[in-house]
């Protein structure tokens, strides 16, 4: 959720006391961007507290200085509105805790909140708490939760920093410095995850095999935690997956399908031919005659030269995917695995048998140019200290667009094909 937003160079000001902020807005998100003292303050959530926090402690003297948060007297300092981290609670579980309507066990589930989530508390009612997280507000037993100074320790941990490249391209460089080398280029829209930051750079994770320093005057920053989740919203992930695998399923019996028929085309040509060659061996112009027309017929039967079905039937496949995590190493399309293995595990599903490594992957097809690329091919990526190298790769589904095994942080997701800077593509369907 991205509901919470204002400048880059203040949230970083913020870092330590950003987190207790959440108790003001449902959500955990914010945009961060520069802040401007003589900028209109916000009414109402987590950019009146931030604004406020920055005017508070950019200026020397507190004179004037108002706040204008709901539900929050004027005269209540502010440093005391943003250090109250009593009511910001993060998720403390082996797996997740169901989210009651009422706090008692034998009441309706809401939804879930999993390990490392972050809640706001909106009521302590005996042992328990009512929280808001996402779009899930209920009951969770207090036990499951740590908050205050507990909570401020898990910030760095668990909340992420995604990156969205704001300019047309982008240098990414070897070091938080304009004089580095430049390692790649990246796009404009490109979200990535940053890792950290140092003198207004950001370094950020291009993918497992690449990472570096951009400027943060062209990114848009958002931090992010995890949040809780519906029923809802968790019955219609499982019906937005199970709906990936029977369209994967449908695609790959189309194929079987379009094989099959491959398959008695051509034994009926040859069946047809070998007819013709043994009668007219045997010296019987009159029944060659009669079986031309059949001959001609069975030989013209038409042959997908582009390998649709195929290529429609592998991109479905690894499609499902999607969100699955990335273990380098790793060799489970569901329970992780990096960039070449998984190609090579969609790949083995239709009967190919790619190596293991990405750099040797290259060799395994057909070299072609990027404007003949179709669903289905590869694409390669170069190490970043080495041009001539090969350090990623991905699978091109269409539309400009590749699923790969990026980065542990992520894991297999789709990225727009320029992404990065690209080494070459390659077709292995023939």
């Amino acid at each position: 959720m991205r509901n919470n937003q204002m400048r880059k160079s203040l949230i970083y000001t913020l870092v330590s006391c950003w987190m207790a902020s959440v108790i003001l807005t449902a959500g955990f998100s914010m945009k961060a961007e520069a802040a401007v003292p003589d900028a209109e303050i916000p009414v109402a959530g987590m950019d009146v507290a931030l604004n406020n926090y920055y005017a508070r402690t950019a200026s020397s003297s507190q004179e004037d200085l108002e706040n204008p948060v709901v539900g929050i007297p004027a005269e209540v300092p502010v440093e005391e509105v943003v250090s109250a981290y009593e009511n910001v609670a993060v998720s403390r579980c082996n797996d997740y805790v169901n989210v009651r309507s009422m706090p008692n066990t034998d009441c309706e589930i809401v939804g879930k909140i999993y390990d490392g989530c972050a809640a706001t508390i909106l009521e302590r009612v005996d042992d328990w708490y009512r929280i808001e997280s996402g779009n899930v507000e209920g009951y969770i037993k207090a036990e499951y939760f740590v908050t205050g100074a507990e909570a401020e320790a898990l910030v760095d941990e668990l909340a992420k920093k995604i990156a969205t490249v704001n300019t047309t391209t982008l240098l990414v460089r070897a070091a938080a410095d304009i004089e580095s080398d430049c390692l790649t280029m990246v796009p404009l829209g490109e979200e990535f995850v940053i890792m950290e930051e140092e003198n207004n750079w950001a370094k950020i994770e291009v993918d497992a095999s690449t990472s570096g320093w951009v400027s943060m005057d062209y990114l848009d920053v958002v931090v992010e935690f995890d949040v809780a989740v519906s029923i809802e919203e968790e019955q219609a992930k499982i019906a937005e997956q199970e709906a990936a695998r029977r369209r994967a399923e449908q695609d790959r019996l189309a194929y079987q399908a379009a094989q099959a028929a491959q398959a008695e085309a051509n034994r009926a040509a040859q069946e047809a031919q070998a007819q013709a060659q043994a009668q007219a061996q045997e010296g019987a112009p009159e029944q060659v005659a009669a079986d031309a027309p059949q001959e001609t017929v069975a030989s013209a039967v038409p042959v997908d030269s582009s390998n649709a079905a195929l290529r429609e039937a592998l991109v479905s496949f690894a499609l499902q995917y999607v969100g699955c995590p990335y273990v380098y190493g790793g060799n489970s399309l569901s329970r992780g695995t990096d960039c070449s293995g998984f190609v090579k595990l969609v790949y083995q599903e239709f009967g190919y048998g790619l190596t293991r490594r990405a750099s040797l992957q290259y060799f395994d097809g057909r070299v072609i140019s990027l404007d003949s690329i179709q669903p289905g091919d590869l694409i390669f990526y170069p190490e970043p200290y080495n041009k001539n190298e090969i350090g990623h790769v991905a699978l091109y589904i269409g539309n400009g667009q590749v699923v790969h095994a990026s980065t542990p942080s992520t894991g297999i997701k789709i990225s727009s094909l320029n992404y990065r800077t690209i080494y070459g593509a390659v077709s292995i369907i023939d």
